[in-house]
């Protein structure tokens, strides 16, 4: 597991080390504007584009600037889609509420990737992932998770990952407590926004240590 700063700063890394030099160049043109040249840089601040980018990028800005709401349309095409690259962000961080069997280590609950996915395109309308978890503290009924609004999806979506479900309730109850179903919403509405927002939080804790 990595936190959002260390996944995201490990990533830029890598991918600014496998870039060509052209990519370098016009990701650094495209940071500083129009006014300046990357030679008002150079001799002064780093001893080539690679170096300026690694040092002048913050976690924050990296994802604000490819990843986040605000797209400009300057990301360069050899990046990420900005869907997985959150995707497979959150899956690092991901895990069952406890290991309850051996097994469990080695593998995610049922419900996962298609809770995973959905996390993942709501935080691409985010600058920053944390804007979506702390949204999430509001909870599934205050209506921000589309795929879990109407009675009828989280009926589908209960019964097909009824036993992974059940159990990660389990599981979350014996570690918290009982949680109630206070809004009187159905058996399988509730367990699924049960399931949702633990697990989110789950990963927004791993993500944001300092926040949660």
């Amino acid at each position: 597991m990595k936190t959002f700063k260390k996944y995201v700063t490990d990533w830029w890394q890598k991918y600014l080390s496998e870039a060509d030099d052209e990519t370098l160049r016009t990701m650094m043109e495209n940071l500083i504007g129009e006014e300046e040249t990357i030679e008002d840089y150079i001799p002064e601040d780093a001893a080539c584009p690679y170096d300026w980018l690694m040092v002048n990028m913050t976690a924050d800005e990296i994802f604000k600037k490819y990843f986040g709401y605000e797209d400009d349309g300057l990301r360069p095409d050899s990046m990420p889609d900005k869907s997985e690259f959150v995707y497979q962000m959150l899956k690092e961080n991901a895990d069952w509420y406890v290991h309850s069997t051996p097994d469990q280590a080695e593998k995610l609950p049922s419900f996962a990737e298609e809770f995973l996915r959905d996390m993942a395109e709501h935080i691409t309308g985010y600058n920053n992932p944390l804007g979506f978890f702390m949204d999430l503290t509001h909870g599934c009924v205050s209506g921000l998770i589309g795929m879990l609004i109407y009675n009828m999806d989280c009926k589908r979506i209960y019964i097909k990952h009824i036993d992974d479900m059940e159990e990660y309730a389990e599981q979350i109850y014996s570690e918290v407590g009982f949680i109630e179903n206070k809004h009187g919403a159905p058996h399988y509405t509730h367990i699924c926004y049960l399931c949702y927002e633990e697990f989110g939080y789950q990963i927004g804790r791993a993500l944001f240590p300092e926040t949660f």
